[in-house]
């Protein structure tokens, strides 16, 4: 992901706001731009913002979901001025149709990446909507492109289906002890994985062994195993626990050993940075509305390509979470990305199942007179 785009449509306008506006009260963000509004928009209010968006909804009461949510992420390497980032936002806005709706523009602070949030209507002042398909961010997409160009930001080239028919999982499967010869089934395995996702430590490989029931394994540090620098791959069973002996790393013809393996680590740093963003844009997207409850957050990653996987270490007795992007072909950990994605951060921001029946018109932290 470099210039990415991505469209959300919610009910109320208050929510979006909310979020926005929260952010700006903890200078993780700044307000950067209001257009077609009654004031300019160093004088507007919270209350003035949310008004105005109202006011154009309550033109079609009838409407399903008309506030728009929108969001820009460029990339890190972009140099972008708030004076910028307001005519690429202007830009993008006209290259999509809603030039001429009431519209607020924030830049968020809290990633390495420039990116803004976008909150419109799709409700027009004669009372039609603007229509939204599911062709939608494929049209979105090609305005980020041509805005590309013009502000001689990094290009972003979206796989096509070629390119991502070219990464499907075709030759292994998941390892059943006793099914298939043990040594054949772990080398689909690792012929399917160790080349083709990115990954930085044995620990993220292992995330992604999970889901094939094989585990890489450099035995206690007290092991020889571990004092010669060896590896043994071996299976385990649906539940996670081991059911095989381990077989040499040495053994199988890609010599996937620790030295090969460490290589890879090195080489793979270089491409973490880009596959790094589009993850925690992830995240961070799926608590832009309204905070999910737990399985609601994995489900919503999911539906973005993107797999979280919660692995036990029995011995310093922590849970660890991991990203797997099957788009990317790549794993994080927690520890990669940062603190604040750990299990317990990412829990925290998750809404228990009783805050997900509240309505939309609790004030919560902006104490604002709707």
């Amino acid at each position: 992901m470099i210039m990415y785009s991505e469209i959300k449509r919610t009910t109320n306008p208050y929510i979006s706001i909310r979020y926005n506006e929260q952010k700006v009260s903890e200078q993780k963000a700044s307000f950067l731009l209001a257009e077609n509004f009654l004031k300019d928009a160093p004088e507007l209010t919270i209350e003035d913002k949310l008004y105005r968006i109202r006011q154009r909804i309550m033109l079609n009461p009838a409407a399903k979901k008309p506030t728009i949510h929108l969001f820009l992420s460029m990339h890190n390497a972009d140099q972008l001025s708030d004076d910028k980032m307001k005519a690429i936002a202007n830009r993008y806005m006209h290259g999509i149709g809603f030039d001429e709706q009431p519209y607020l523009v924030y830049r968020h602070h809290d990633m390495p990446h420039p990116h803004i949030h976008i909150i419109s209507t799709s409700i027009r002042q004669d009372r039609t909507i603007i229509k939204h398909k599911r062709c939608d961010m494929y049209w979105s997409q090609e305005v980020t492109r041509q805005l590309e160009n013009e502000f001689a930001l990094i290009p972003h080239h979206p796989a096509t289906k070629e390119e991502l028919h070219q990464y499907e999982v075709r030759h292994a499967s998941q390892v059943k002890y006793g099914a298939l010869p043990l040594k054949r089934a772990i080398s689909d395995v690792l012929n399917t994985v160790i080349n083709h996702y990115t990954y930085n430590s044995l620990d993220e490989l292992n995330a992604i062994f999970r889901n094939y029931n094989v585990k890489v394994d450099r035995g206690g540090e007290n092991s020889r195993l571990y004092k010669n620098r060896g590896l043994v791959y071996c299976a385990l069973d649906n539940e996670g626990r081991q059911v095989s002996k381990g077989i040499w790393a040495s053994l199988f013809s890609l010599k996937p050993t620790l030295s090969y393996l460490e290589k890879k680590f090195i080489l793979n740093e270089a491409l973490r940075e880009k596959q790094r963003q589009r993850i925690t844009t992830a995240i961070e997207w799926t608590f832009v509305v309204k905070p999910p409850d737990w399985a609601g957050f994995q489900q919503a990653m999911q539906r973005e390509g993107i797999s979280v996987v919660m692995l036990k270490d029995i011995k310093k007795r922590t849970t660890e979470i991991y990203y797997i992007d099957y788009q990317q072909k790549s794993v994080f950990s927690s520890k990669s990305l940062g603190a604040q994605y750990s299990l317990e951060t990412i829990q925290e921001r998750c809404a228990p199942e009783r805050q997900l029946q509240e309505t939309e018109s609790q004030r919560y932290h902006l104490k604002i007179r709707l």
